[in-house]
């Protein structure tokens, strides 16, 4: 009789756990974050500030085309997870900037972009 009641107690404590388990929300992860930039012209200088909203780091590209018909091109600015950055592009005296494409993109989308282009 002593087992019985054991084993039912222990029954009904197993039924009561798998039961929170069931119940208890999901946890999802957080969307991927992306890498946005708001380019600026400032008399000479084209100011541009991103921010990476990614938890992972991220990679900021600028090109700018100055009055003078210079080139000023910004590789690969690298930034940090969660981080706002502003860098700037000087086309120099007596020019300024009169074409620019200034993006950005995170590790993660940099790796899926690089996944589709492979297939």
């Amino acid at each position: 009789m002593r087992i019985s009641r054991s084993v039912n107690a222990g029954l009904v404590a197993v039924a009561a756990a798998a039961g929170t388990m069931l119940t208890a929300p999901l946890v999802h992860a957080a969307p991927p974050g992306k890498v946005n930039c708001v380019p600026v012209p400032v008399d000479s200088r084209l100011e541009a500030t991103c921010t990476n909203t990614d938890v992972g780091a991220g990679t900021a590209v600028s090109l700018t085309v100055c009055s003078d018909l210079r080139t000023v091109y910004e590789p690969a600015h690298r930034m940090a997870g969660n981080t706002t950055e502003t860098f700037t592009q000087d086309c120099g005296p007596g020019a300024h900037p009169m074409s620019w494409n200034v993006k950005g993109e995170t590790d993660y989308e940099r790796a899926r972009r690089i996944e589709r282009e492979g297939k």
